[in-house]
């Protein structure tokens, strides 16, 4: 009689949970994508931003014109020459967030200027790593996401040429793109449409691009992080790639939502979306764990509640008895 009780509360606290369970799955991926359709916006926001300074740039015309003074000066030390070489320096070393560098190429690949002295005099030819545009596409351009092959670490580098009267190329304006910057943004709270703001700080959101065919990352340049650690060894950078069936099903191209195991293996609940103007997978996702704890939280009492009604039952037939 015992064991056919304590069977019977078993199984009634097993249903309860599978049914709060299932009660909060569809609210979840509701809210989810509300996350998503926010954290899209929030991307097109900044690359809007980041097209308009640049245009700003390529349009200037003192830019320009002190641009070409020099990639057509030889002499560095001549009064000209250092006028227009400090003009452009002021000009880029204002706070462009979305931006780690602000260089200037010559047709040959020598790195005649740039925000970050690193690069100036090293040779950095245009390669297909580099989204070369001109100035009327830049609305339509698509990024190539590539690893540095300085740092070894993702980026992103747009560039667009000179032209000179002749409209002659007589060098390359890039700017390397800030990718933590990005990330920051997609990482960052939303205010929450509906009354669901317990998840609000639980939620993991976070782009993928493809670095290669067989490696996936963040993009981000703060990729040092939980289960994706950089291995160095012999002066070599290899970065782990990162898979979740919603990770590949977006860079699969495909858009959806699901139950799976995350990066970390950790059992989530995540809408993902193939994001192509950018070639990205964005996911928005938050653990199993959070979202089920009610339903776990509820069956355990209506567990433990009639465990103890079924021993003071016990007690007082005990009593009865004797």
């Amino acid at each position: 009689m015992l064991l056919a009780c304590l069977s019977c509360i078993s199984f009634t606290a097993f249903i309860t949970y599978i049914s709060l369970r299932q009660a909060v799955i569809q609210p979840t991926f509701e809210f989810l994508a509300q996350v998503t359709e926010a954290k899209i916006e929030q991307s097109n926001h900044w690359f809007g931003q980041l097209k308009t300074d640049f245009k700003i740039d390529l349009t200037d015309t003192q830019v320009r014109e002190n641009a070409i003074v020099l990639l057509t000066e030889r002499l560095n030390i001549s009064p000209d020459y250092q006028q227009a070489y400090h003009y452009l320096h002021k000009r880029f070393s204002e706070k462009y967030q979305q931006r780690l560098a602000t260089s200037l190429i010559t047709n040959s690949g020598i790195v005649i200027f740039s925000t970050d002295p690193n690069q100036e005099g090293q040779y950095r030819p245009l390669q297909n790593t580099t989204t070369y545009f001109k100035l009327e596409n830049i609305d339509d351009l698509t990024p190539n996401f590539y690893q540095s092959a300085t740092d070894q670490l993702p980026m992103i580098t747009l560039a667009s040429p000179l032209l000179d009267q002749s409209e002659t190329r007589i060098g390359v304006l890039t700017i390397d793109l800030n990718l933590s910057d990005l990330d920051r943004w997609i990482r960052q709270p939303i205010k929450p449409k509906k009354n669901v703001g317990e998840l609000l700080g639980k939620i993991d959101s976070y782009l993928v691009g493809k670095l290669s065919l067989t490696t996936n990352t963040f993009v981000s340049h703060n990729i040092h992080r939980e289960g994706n650690q950089i291995n160095f060894a012999e002066n070599t950078i290899s970065i782990p790639t990162l898979k979740s069936d919603g990770i590949n099903n977006a860079l699969g191209m495909e858009s959806g939502q699901g139950l799976y195991l995350n990066y970390e293996q950790i059992p989530v609940l995540g809408v993902y979306r193939w994001l192509p103007t950018y070639r990205f997978a964005l996911l928005v996702e938050v653990q199993q764990a959070e979202v089920f704890q009610l339903a776990r939280f509820r069956a355990g009492q209506l567990f433990v509640g009639g465990l103890v009604f079924i021993v003071v039952a016990s007690l007082c037939l005990l009593l009865i008895k004797f």
